[in-house]
């Protein structure tokens, strides 16, 4: 190589931003995989600011004082190599603002890894590793697929949104839930989802000065009951489930909410309506605009002998959209009428986007 291309490539080099390095493993005797170490040319490049890692191990520290965003992938610690190396390397990066870990399941399990930073702001961790997190700008935090009681983020109190997805939970957790988000005090946006894992919690209660919006997503393994108090600045709601779960909620305010049910019984009966009517009464609060998802529209249209058994919920909905997943068939004044005696004070109605008054 000539002395001009050698200091042109050498230039690429110092100058490079943004890297993604995937690494396939290479498969040896009896199926195991051997995962490469990252290249220590990559530890040079000290002007990157975003860095992607797949498919690899640590066997040293690492530091990019300009990094902004990392995000590991199946990345794990060569042998004999502690968390600590992770742990130094993520203090040597102090711009770092947005963290991904995900399938990283080849840190060590008996110690916790140990995350510190001043400048972390964002953080999505999609792995079941044992975490302690002191990050004490983080304001946004994903935990999906871990075991809650791995993770240790009791010094994050700056964190304003916070989603919970498919974790597992002991029912010694539940109380250790409540005091999470209890004691978060800049907590606005909470999302639970437990559709596609079973949780282990039974029963919650959230309770949060400063929560803005809820979304409540209820799978098979369902929570029982949710109640929510001590809410005065909750305007969105929003749950997707079946009708089996009690949730009861209070709040002072007008509010906009979406409500997914998935329950798609073979035909709509009285127990199917009355557990509907229950259902609703436990969400009697002011509402704004609901949007209601339901399978068919023929789960709305009440009978007249349910009518006579469960009396009007008297409901305060202001504006209903409805959405069904097929084709609407009955007549719009039987919807306006049903909706109407759920709803006496109900202003506008619309199914499918369209106008129904």
């Amino acid at each position: 190589m000539s002395t001009a291309a050698w200091n042109t490539a050498r230039e690429l080099r110092i100058k490079l931003k943004e890297l993604s390095l995937n690494l396939e493993p290479e498969k040896g005797k009896h199926s195991k995989y051997y995962y490469y170490w990252l290249p220590k040319s990559v530890v040079n490049l000290r002007d990157l600011t975003i860095l992607e890692l797949s498919g690899l191990e640590l066997g040293y520290s690492f530091s990019f004082p300009s990094l902004k965003s990392l995000s590991l992938k199946d990345v794990g610690l060569a042998y004999n190599v502690k968390n600590d190396v992770l742990s130094k390397s993520l203090l040597d990066c102090p711009s770092l603002e947005k963290l991904f870990l995900s399938s990283c399941y080849k840190f060590s399990s008996h110690h916790p890894l140990r995350l510190q930073s001043s400048s972390l702001k964002l953080m999505e961790i999609k792995s079941n590793v044992s975490l302690q997190v002191e990050a004490i700008n983080l304001e946004y935090l994903v935990l999906d697929l871990v075991c809650f009681g791995e993770i240790n983020i009791s010094a994050c109190k700056a964190i304003r949104n916070l989603s919970l997805i498919n974790c597992e939970w002991g029912k010694t957790d539940q109380s250790s839930f409540e005091d999470l988000v209890s004691n978060l005090p800049h907590l606005e946006n909470l999302t639970l989802d437990t559709k596609y894992y079973k949780s282990g919690l039974e029963r919650l209660k959230i309770s949060s000065q400063h929560l803005k919006s809820f979304k409540f997503s209820n799978g098979n393994y369902m929570i029982k009951d949710v109640t929510i108090k001590s809410t005065p600045k909750l305007t969105s709601f929003c749950y997707e489930g079946n009708m089996n779960c009690n949730i009861s909620l209070e709040s002072p305010n007008l509010l906009n909410g979406k409500i997914v049910i998935k329950d798609y019984p073979p035909n709509y009966d009285t127990n199917w309506f009355i557990n509907m009517i229950n259902f609703f009464l436990n969400l009697n609060c002011s509402w704004n605009i609901v949007t209601l998802h339901v399978f068919s529209d023929e789960a709305l249209i009440m009978p007249d002998n349910c009518k006579r058994i469960c009396h009007s919920p008297l409901l305060n909905w202001k504006h209903v959209r409805v959405i069904t997943r097929t084709r609407y068939t009955v007549r719009k004044s039987d919807l306006r009428y049903v909706l109407m005696w759920i709803s006496p004070s109900l202003k506008t109605l619309s199914i499918n986007g369209e106008d129904i008054f």
